[in-house]
């Protein structure tokens, strides 16, 4: 999700408190932060592991911690995501992020601001608010009505009103805040290129997609091929939308990296500690997909990820001093090894046309049942960044948006 950064000046400029004192030990260089504001959530979709409970929902204590934290880091330019569960649950909770986050800026700096939500509660009144604030805004909508069943029953109506009228009422803000992050599994591929279709129609120009993680069921490797013609879709609409436009709004196909990952490199920054996770309870973690509110009962692998990942609590000063720490916990567990050591049902990684592109999160090992090996991805997330990177191959290479 990127939002613009914040501009100087202005009403920004009112009420502008000083940074906060950096806390003991070298500055961490953070870049991004995400604030769960409540575990909670008011769907239950079918694919998300996080568990059913009632959730509870963050204090102003711990939110202030975490925004002095952030803006304790050495980076000019930060970013703060408020997520969940479903934030929209406590929006009293998601102003005050909000205007925390604006009214203690320091001069020089600036922080994007961004909320993950499914959408379904975002209302007249919330949506004029994040629009006069420059809130960026990404909703998580699956398609057409026959993959979006699989996320929350009876909500395709809902969001294809929300977001109809989020266009109209908002357009500026729609272009360029807003956008709609896609989760696949395997029962909704024969509807993947109708459902971007869909989404381009509603005038997104922003849309991510990406494979489900956890208990994905309904996969077998007999789908590739369908998989393989829903992608072959989205390529041609896509193609066709860059051609009449001149934009890409798939991120998928946007090439913008100038260089590929290294083989020999890990399969992610989370060792780098550039972004962090603040929980409901203040705890902070090194990735949003695992975090204590939103695993029940790790076991396994899981566990070992989870307990890793956990680098202390936001009000600790110490907290930058944690960070060597965590970086040996990371290498134990062995997710985030040398990217060619892994392996598929597709085969072995280093032998992968597409190893050097593939971006795939590695604690989508962890969260797959009963994982036990660190180094073995799972075969639906493998088959979709396979399929994927071929078409985004074949795109072509456009100037950076």
């Amino acid at each position: 999700m990127r939002a613009a950064p914040e501009e100087e000046g202005g009403e920004e400029a009112v009420g502008r408190g000083s940074a906060p004192a950096a806390a003991a030990g070298p500055p961490w260089a953070l870049r991004s932060l995400f604030l769960v504001a409540t575990s909670a959530c008011n769907l239950r979709c079918a694919y998300c592991y996080n568990p059913r409970g009632a959730g509870a929902r963050m204090g102003r204590r711990v939110a202030e911690a975490a925004v002095a934290r952030l803006w304790a880091s050495p980076e000019r330019e930060v970013g703060l995501l408020i997520t969940g569960g479903e934030p929209l649950l406590d929006f009293a909770a998601v102003r005050r992020i909000v205007e925390l986050a604006r009214r203690t800026r320091p001069r020089g700096r600036s922080v994007s601001i961004a909320l993950l939500t499914n959408g379904t509660l975002l209302g007249e009144a919330q949506a004029d608010y994040l629009a006069r604030r420059r809130v960026a805004v990404q909703i998580s909508f699956d398609g057409v009505e026959a993959a979006q069943r699989l996320r929350g029953a009876r909500t395709f109506a809902r969001l294809d009103t929300v977001v109809s009228r989020l266009r109209a009422r908002h357009r500026t803000w729609f272009r360029n805040r807003v956008s709609a992050a896609v989760t696949l599994v395997p029962d909704a591929i024969p509807s993947l290129a109708d459902s971007i279709d869909y989404l381009l129609g509603l005038g997104f120009a922003d849309i991510s997609l990406s494979p489900a993680m956890g208990d994905v069921r309904g996969w077998r490797e007999d789908l590739v091929p369908a998989l393989d013609e829903q992608f072959a879709g989205v390529y041609r609409s896509s193609l066709r939308h860059f051609r009449r436009t001149g934009r890409v709004p798939l991120s998928l196909f946007r090439k913008t990296r100038a260089t590929p990952f290294p083989p020999s490199s890990a399969r992610c920054g989370a060792e780098t500690a550039g972004t962090a996770v603040v929980d409901v309870d203040g705890r902070v973690y090194g990735c949003p997909p695992v975090i204590g509110s939103a695993i029940d009962r790790p076991e396994g692998l899981l566990a070992s990820a989870l307990e890793a990942m956990r680098i202390g609590h936001i009000s600790d000063p110490d907290l930058e001093r944690r960070l060597p720490a965590y970086r040996k916990a990371l290498e134990r567990v062995g997710l985030f090894d040398r990217r060619d050591a892994y392996r598929s049902p597709f085969g072995a990684c280093r032998d992968c046309a597409y190893l050097r592109y593939c971006d795939l999160c590695p604690l989508s090992i962890a969260l797959a049942p009963g994982a036990s090996d660190p180094t073995r991805m799972p075969g639906f997330a493998c088959a979709f960044k396979r399929v994927s990177l071929k078409y985004r191959h074949r795109f072509p290479r456009q100037a950076e948006l």
